[in-house]
């Protein structure tokens, strides 16, 4: 956790979590790291962007079907982030390269119910505890629940031709 001064008044932080569980697959991109944040004078980035090394895009997704599938306690930000990435055309589930590389990367895991009843439920009860205080409010609220578990099914399937 980062903590800072807020300029509302008293102190907010940020959750950053920075992992790497293996070597990456495929090569490392340069990206510039930004933030929303805006001077409010000249309605501009408030901080020049920074450029860091990355996952590339694809990597990235596919690292994210292989934690929502496998993570021993499911967290429904991989839910969220991979049924907002298809929906909005950011991830395309029949993306080969994709589905080949999560496939990849689930091999290494120990074989489990992808999505048992206990997962999927333990993906709802997180929705409030822990997806609610990272999303504003329109988006949390917008989140269709059995819509983001039918994508998260079709990542699945999708990838299971190629394991």
């Amino acid at each position: 956790m980062l903590e800072y001064a807020s300029v509302f008044g008293g102190h907010g932080t940020i959750k950053l979590e920075v992992g790497q569980r293996e070597v990456p697959m495929l090569p490392v991109i340069s990206v510039p790291l930004s933030t929303l944040l805006l001077n409010p004078l000249f309605n501009e980035a408030a901080v020049a962007p920074i450029m860091v090394s990355s996952l590339s895009s694809t990597e990235a997704y596919a690292e994210k079907l292989r934690a929502a599938l496998t993570r021993r306690d499911p967290a429904p930000r991989d839910l969220y982030d991979l049924h907002h990435a298809v929906e909005s055309g950011v991830l395309d589930w029949n993306n080969e390269e994709f589905l080949r590389l999560a496939a990849r990367k689930i091999a290494t895991e120990t074989p489990t119910d992808w999505l048992a009843a206990a997962r999927i439920e333990a993906f709802r009860r997180g929705l409030v505890s822990e997806l609610r205080p990272v999303l504003r409010p329109d988006v949390y609220h917008s989140l269709d629940f059995t819509k983001a578990l039918a994508t998260i099914t079709t990542l699945a399937n999708a990838m299971k031709s190629h394991l």
